[in-house]
C-alpha cells in the first residue's frame, strides 16, 4: 500500500489522503468528492468514475483512456490535452468544460451535455456523440470524421474550420440564426445530401418543413406573435431569406 494526496488545486489544501496499491484505485474510491481535485496529468487508464464528483476538477493532459465517466460531473471540468480515447461518456455533465485540444477517439458521448463546451482543436474522429447537447459549443478546428452527431443538439454551436468528413448528422439540429432561434432540423446523415423537402425548420419552439411553414404563413393562424406587427414581419422575412438560403444549398 502505499500514501497519496489529493490536493484542490486552487487552494492547495487537502481533499483526500490516504493509502491505496495505486493512485488510480485511490482516486476511484474517492470519486464521489473530487470537486476541485488537482489531478494534472493524472494516470487514470480504465479508471472507473461512474457518477463521479470532478465539478471544476483540473485534469490538464491527464490520461483517461478507455476510463469509465458515465454520469459523472465535470462541470467547467480542466480537460484540455486529455486523454479520453475509447473513454465512456455517457450522459456525462460536461457543461462549459475545458476539452481543448483533447483526444476523444471513438469516445461515447452519447446523450452527453456539452453546452457551452470548449472543443477546440479537439479529435472527435468516430465519436459517438448521439443525442449529445451541444448549444453554444465551440469546436472551432475540432476534427469530427466519422462521428455518429444523430440527433444532436448543434444549436449555435461554433462549427468554423471543423473537419466534417463523413460525420452522421441524421436528425441533428444546427442553427442557421443566431439573433432568433432560427434553427433546421436535417434529415440525412451527410450533411452535403439533404431533401429539402424532409428538413424541418425551428422558429422559436415550434418545428415544420419549409411547406408547412409556407402554408402556415399564408394563413391565419397564430402563436405568441401577433400577425401584422413588426416583429412577425421580422420572422417572416428572416423565414424567406433562411429558405432561400436552404434551397440554394440543398436543391
Amino acid at each position: 500500500m502505499e500514501k497519496f494526496t489529493i490536493r484542490d488545486w486552487r487552494t492547495g489544501e487537502v481533499i483526500h489522503e490516504g493509502e491505496a496499491e495505486s493512485f488510480k484505485e485511490f482516486v476511484e474510491k474517492n470519486k464521489g468528492n473530487l470537486r476541485n481535485a488537482n489531478l494534472k496529468g493524472a494516470y487514470l487508464k480504465g479508471a472507473y468514475l461512474e457518477g463521479a464528483n470532478l465539478k471544476d476538477a483540473y485534469l490538464k493532459d491527464a490520461y483517461l483512456k478507455g476510463a469509465n465517466l458515465e454520469g459523472a460531473n465535470l462541470e467547467c471540468a480542466n480537460l484540455e490535452g486529455a486523454n479520453l480515447i475509447n473513454a465512456y461518456l455517457i450522459n456525462a455533465y460536461l457543461k462549459c468544460a475545458d476539452l481543448e485540444d483533447a483526444n476523444l477517439i471513438n469516445a461515447n458521448l452519447i446523450n452527453a451535455y456539452l453546452k457551452c463546451a470548449n472543443l477546440k482543436g479537439a479529435d472527435l474522429s468516430g465519436a459517438n456523440l448521439e443525442g449529445a447537447n451541444l448549444i453554444n459549443a465551440y469546436l472551432i478546428n475540432a476534427y469530427l470524421k466519422c462521428a455518429d452527431l444523430e440527433d444532436a443538439n448543434l444549436i449555435n454551436a461554433y462549427l468554423r474550420r471543423a473537419n466534417l468528413m463523413g460525420a452522421n448528422f441524421k436528425n441533428s439540429t444546427i442553427s442557421i440564426n443566431n439573433k432568433r432561434i432560427f434553427a433546421i432540423k436535417l434529415s440525412n446523415s451527410n450533411i452535403e445530401d439533404q431533401n429539402i423537402n424532409e428538413i424541418k425548420v425551428i422558429i422559436g419552439c415550434k418545428i415544420k418543413t419549409i411547406k408547412e411553414w409556407d402554408t402556415w404563413f399564408t394563413s391565419d393562424e397564430e402563436y405568441e406573435t401577433k400577425r401584422g406587427t413588426f416583429e412577425f414581419r421580422q420572422i417572416e422575412a428572416m423565414y424567406e431569406a433562411y429558405k432561400a438560403y436552404i434551397v440554394k444549398l440543398w436543391s
